[in-house]
């Protein structure tokens, strides 16, 4: 019988095989014995290393099934399991185009794994994670059991490093460790509610680890969008809105957060209001098969079937054009009366005049502040505002749709308050009614005497500075006029003060002819 030293050199010199016969043959005797047992686990990982890279399943199997049994742990041998993180990436790399091979191998690792302590954190076990993470199945589908692989795992073992983005040769990165099984934890919990599998206590648990990494990495971008399509999945809608609207707010261009917000209410309106939002993105049109769909229910359900038809007809063109059938439920609604008797028409304008419901419904949180337009720069689309609290700002008018002219009243929704020398971001817009709403706040009414001093060109009603613009022909010092004054602010005063922008002669009233006496 061969000695733990002579083994350990049949290993060192290739003959894999023998050393594992040997050593075999010695643990039957000394099965207690910790060298023996630390001997056998190494020939293990010299029989599983042959096995990943010649892609030999069963031998893998054989090989790493033994681990468990030697029960490393209890001789300070606990970072002899880690080691094997790297064969087992090595045959799930070598099986990634034979998927139901590939599942079906990850489905047996697992339960060995199951059987064995990690040391943890350690960055080999967390490779592990990552080559779990890469398990697909047909046409890509994620790993079913990706969900029991994280429970075993924990999410709590990973490093703080896990939590950095991965730099690549190329200069760019990939998402971090932690964010991918978070996302791929997402999608399993999704696919067990589809197939009403739903474990309560599970589910609620990694709605709290989604909260809490959304607080400490605010830069991962789909957090709180997983946690909303959760709830909804859990029929919460209250809190599904709670949550994706932060989301929503960042992510204005991208159609699928609206597509999401919509879900998050019944008001049909507002469902709507937020299909045109998310038509309106810049987006491949093979992605929004299914915005049509929901667009063209709820736009005939409105009344709109015209434009119902419109949405239909251009998911059936992408779909024939990528040579896919068309969803039954497309195909049901084509079916119908209204579908076959209406014109199609285009739908951009529509769309833009339904945006109004989705933005309240987004921004109902954030209360909407009048304001006065004093400036208007053309060229650098810059406006410089008053609010009604006679607070002074400016914000660019770049992508936003709008005339936008000097004394003119807006009610606008900022994204956070106005800062002195700071852009302001408008997030939502609209023009108020008119000067009437306004008067003593941002007008007032001028009616007085227009005072002019000899050799300006310029005068004054009371306190109200009047251009010489205004002074028209027939216009003289001491002559009674009115007309309507605006608030603007004097940069050489540093203060408020009120000039006017419309100004005309009072009328007199005419005087009455006396009667002249009858003949009588």
């Amino acid at each position: 019988m061969a000695t733990i030293q002579e083994i350990s050199q049949l290993r060192r010199d290739g003959k894999i095989e023998e050393a594992f016969i040997q050593c075999k043959a010695l643990e039957e005797q000394f099965p207690d014995d910790r060298f023996v047992r630390t001997t056998m686990a190494w020939c293990v990982k010299s029989r599983c290393e042959l096995a990943a890279k010649g892609k030999e399943v069963s031998k893998f199997i054989e090989s790493f099934s033994i681990l468990p049994r030697l029960k490393l742990a209890e001789i300070g041998e606990l970072s002899m399991p880690n080691r094997f993180a790297w064969d087992i990436k090595t045959l799930f790399e070598a099986l990634k185009y034979e998927p139901d091979l590939l599942v079906a191998t990850a489905n047996e690792v697992l339960e060995i794994v199951k059987g064995l302590q990690f040391k943890t954190p350690d960055k080999y076990y967390t490779l592990l994670a990552d080559t779990f993470l890469k398990v697909k199945g047909r046409q890509g589908v994620q790993w079913s059991a990706f969900v029991e692989f994280m429970d075993w795992f924990g999410f709590d073992n990973l490093m703080p490093e896990d939590f950095s983005r991965i730099p690549l040769n190329n200069g760019k990165s990939i998402p971090s460790v932690a964010e991918r099984v978070h996302s791929a934890y997402y999608k399993g919990l999704m696919a067990q509610i589809e197939s009403s599998v739903i474990d309560a206590d599970r589910i609620e648990e990694f709605l709290g680890r989604l909260t809490r990494l959304s607080s400490s990495h605010p830069e991962y971008q789909y957090t709180l969008y997983h946690k909303s399509l959760l709830l909804l999945a859990l029929g919460r809608k209250d809190e599904a809105l709670e949550s994706i609207r932060p989301f929503v707010k960042k992510k204005q261009n991208d159609f699928w957060v609206w597509d999401v917000l919509c879900d998050t209410t019944d008001d049909n309106s507002v469902k709507l209001s937020c299909c045109c939002r998310a038509l309106l993105c810049p987006t491949d049109p093979k992605f929004l098969g299914k915005v049509h769909i929901k667009a063209a229910k709820l736009m005939h359900e409105s009344g709109y079937d015209t434009n119902a038809r419109t949405e239909l007809q251009i998911m059936k063109s992408v779909y024939q054009e990528n040579g896919w059938r068309l969803p039954k439920e497309a195909t049901e609604l084509i079916a119908q009366s209204w579908f076959q008797g209406t014109q199609a028409e285009d739908n951009t304008l529509f769309y833009k005049e339904h945006l109004s419901a989705s933005e309240e419904f987004l921004f109902f949180d954030t209360p909407e502040t009048a304001i006065l337009l004093t400036h208007y720069n053309h060229e650098k689309h810059i406006c410089n505002f008053i609010t009604e609290k006679r607070e002074r700002g400016f914000f660019s008018t770049k992508g936003l749709k709008g005339k936008f002219r000097e004394n003119d009243v807006f009610l606008v929704r900022l994204e956070e308050k106005i800062i002195t020398g700071k852009l302001s971001k408008v997030l939502t817009w609209k023009k108020s009614s008119g000067i009437p709403n306004y008067f003593n706040v941002f007008f007032k009414r001028i009616d007085g005497v227009l005072r002019i001093k000899q050799g300006n060109t310029f005068g004054f009603v009371g306190d109200i500075y009047v251009d010489r613009k205004l002074i028209r022909d027939g216009m003289t010092d001491g002559m009674a006029v009115n007309g309507i004054g605006v608030l603007c602010y004097t940069q050489k005063k540093s203060q408020f003060s009120w000039k006017a922008m419309s100004l005309k002669p009072k009328r007199r009233r005419p005087i009455a002819k006396p009667l002249k006496p009858s003949a009588d």
